[in-house]
């Protein structure tokens, strides 16, 4: 005879239900069909990389900015200062934007198990992590497009409220808190106006947010415009608005 943990059941009970949540019954519409079952238009079927990378992108923002104590369910890059805080999410572990695309620092080597940050805010817990500025800087301004002045204001604001400071090149941050989180995103359309690409996407998420047995279900629509860039010789996914439909 054995015993389950608290914390084991409470896992597994994420588990179960990110499974119902994510399976194909679960959404009324499926592999980018309308809830009619009318197929929407997608200038990227033939470009299944890039349809891919989009879809990646989307995944990887969706999963962490919207959830995050920094973000909501809406991005607009013309006033970033005023909605969330994008610099949060990007100089974090749980970062809205994937660091391996951007950066060649293995983010195990963001990880630094000591007190001695600049400001000594790790001093209770006695971990930080440290993110090379000019990288979280590139993020913001490339891939999701803040203004040098936003920018700013959300430095001054991130360490105002203890999310993270900028000292000596660097991007400092504490993680306390967990966000794990599963999802699952089906594209309905991806339209070209001009050089921006408007993506319309379901998006099917279950995830903690909070404490152990904070569970956040998610199920409904999305809006985004993007751009494709050419950076360094290299395509990225640049992001400029993002909503929720159902908002």
């Amino acid at each position: 005879m054995f015993c389950i943990s608290d914390k084991i059941k409470r896992a597994f009970a994420l588990l179960l239900v990110s499974a119902m949540l994510l399976a194909p019954a679960s959404c009324g519409a499926r592999n980018g069909a309308e809830p009619d079952g009318a197929a929407g238009s997608n200038v990227l079927s033939e470009n299944k990389a890039a349809e891919q990378s989009l879809t990646d992108f989307l995944k990887r923002f969706v999963r962490w900015y919207p959830v995050s104590r920094d973000g909501k369910w809406k991005y607009d890059y013309s006033d970033t200062a005023s909605d969330g805080n994008i610099l949060a999410c990007i100089a974090t572990p749980a970062s809205c934007a994937d660091w391996t695309l951007y950066s060649d620092i293995p983010e195990e080597d963001c990880f630094v198990e000591k007190s001695d940050d600049p400001k000594g805010w790790a001093k209770e817990t006695y971990a930080y992590y440290a993110y090379d500025a000019d990288t979280v800087e590139y993020i913001a301004r490339e891939i999701f497009n803040v203004s040098s002045s936003d920018m700013d204001e959300l430095a001054v604001r991130g360490e105002r409220e203890h999310s993270f400071y900028k000292e000596n090149g660097m991007y400092y941050s504490l993680f306390e808190g967990t966000l794990d989180s599963f999802i699952d995103i089906n594209l309905i359309s991806v339209d070209l106006k001009g050089e921006r690409y408007i993506a319309d996407f379901y998006v099917n998420s279950v995830g903690k947010t909070g404490g152990e047995d904070d569970l956040t279900l998610i199920t409904g629509r999305c809006s985004a415009e993007l751009e494709l860039k050419t950076l360094g010789g290299k395509e990225f996914w640049s992001l400029y608005k993002f909503r929720s439909v159902n908002s």
